[in-house]
């Protein structure tokens, strides 16, 4: 006996077509349970097979050369009121100044982790402004990594950009 997609025999799809069977969809349950039952090997080898995908899913790692991307000039885009605009970003070990939309903003900055650093501003305006911000690179490529960045007291606010090494 044929399979066709979704595991319907073939004389039972052409009884249905034939209109000699009403299909419902307690009657494909029960047609499918017992094909299942009747073909125990195929059983097997879906089980087999979904043990290898998940096997073989889990072995996947992201790509993260973080230390190529402690320093440098960097260019990001970012949104303001629906408008994409391009910003500039120079970082050293310990300082990371931004240049977008004519404003100038220094950051001080504490590496936590290979991947991770925690930016404070330099000189705030206000409270809000003085808030840590929380910085993880997430993967690399060549020449840019995917950012996710938040406040620190506020993972809520959390968002994700990509960030490209210019030099």
């Amino acid at each position: 006996m044929t399979r066709l997609l979704f595991f319907i025999p073939t004389e039972l799809l052409k009884r249905i077509i034939n209109n000699e069977i009403v299909f419902n969809r307690s009657l494909f349950l029960v047609s499918l349970h017992t094909y299942l039952y009747l073909n125990s090997t195929f059983v097997k080898n879906l089980i087999f097979s979904a043990c290898i995908l998940l096997l073989a899913s889990s072995c996947y790692t992201v790509e993260r050369n973080c230390n190529d991307f402690k320093t440098g000039t960097f260019e990001f885009t970012y949104e303001i009121n629906g408008e994409t605009k391009t910003g500039k970003s120079v970082r050293t070990d310990t300082l990371n100044v931004d240049y977008y939309d004519n404003v100038i903003d220094t950051f001080t900055i504490r590496w936590v982790t290979e991947c991770e650093f925690i930016g404070r501003k330099l000189h705030p305006i206000d409270y809000a402004d003085s808030k840590p911000i929380q910085m993880k690179i997430i993967s690399t490529t060549e020449d840019s990594y995917l950012l996710e960045y938040s406040l620190l007291e506020d993972p809520s606010t959390k968002k994700r950009g990509t960030v490209k090494k210019i030099k």
